[in-house]
């Protein structure tokens, strides 16, 4: 759940496919809302969405500022491994090993259907996120 928003991370539209963008939206319990966490042993994660068995991307393992994040099928690169920082307050940063940058809500959005993109990592409160059982 985004600081911010109070939204969920989300893929859009339920999709399964490969470079489905994510998104924020309202929380509804939908497996495409749900992620799961898959730990690598070199203190990065793989988050993996319920609903589509697809791993959390940068789009083309960008490693520009405002790169979309997407889903796509699990294939080893950095740009797909996460590591989750604790920054107190309930609340973690997530940042893409490949890019150094953080998941972030584009320009502080708190409407549905916001991108969720990469940035370099400010503090702000679109760059803080709460991880739940649901």
């Amino acid at each position: 759940i985004n600081r911010n928003s109070k939204k969920s991370m989300d893929v859009n539209d339920s999709s399964t496919d490969n470079g489905a963008n994510i998104i924020q939206w309202d929380y509804w319990g939908g497996n495409n809302q749900q992620w799961v966490f898959k730990s690598l042993s070199n203190g990065f994660y793989n988050i993996i969405n319920k609903n589509s068995g697809k791993v959390l991307d940068v789009s083309n393992g960008s490693n520009v500022a405002a790169a979309a994040i997407v889903q796509d099928d699990m294939n080893g690169n950095a740009s797909q491994q996460w590591q989750i920082i604790n920054i107190g307050f309930g609340y973690s940063k997530i940042i893409n090993k490949n890019s150094g940058q953080s998941l972030d809500v584009n320009g502080a959005s708190t409407s549905d259907g916001a991108a969720v993109i990469q940035w370099y990592w400010n503090n702000g409160f679109n760059q803080q996120w709460q991880i739940s059982a649901p």
